[in-house]
């Protein structure tokens, strides 16, 4: 179950983030929130492979750790994009 909340926290925050970002810089909502969800997965994976979260449990701290990720995979598309000028 713990999967399925990362996967949408990092949709959800990837959407909301797209609001902030330029129109120059943006890929459009639903790139926003594959990559957002991308982040997140990826982030709460590392963290859980280091014991940092708990394994097959929902827990607040595996909510930030998606949010975090998919913010940080977020800036790095738009910091690509910026330097790319795509």
């Amino acid at each position: 179950m713990d999967i399925i909340s990362w996967i949408i926290t990092g949709a959800v925050i990837g959407a909301l983030a797209n609001l902030a970002i330029s129109s120059r810089f943006s890929i459009g909502y639903l790139g926003a929130m594959g990559v957002g969800a991308l982040g997140a997965v990826m982030a709460s994976f590392i963290a859980s492979i280091f014991g940092i979260l708990p394994e097959l449990e929902f827990s607040v701290t595996g909510l930030v750790t998606s949010v975090i990720g998919s913010l940080v995979a977020q800036v790095a598309v738009v910091a690509y994009r910026k330097v790319a000028r795509v």
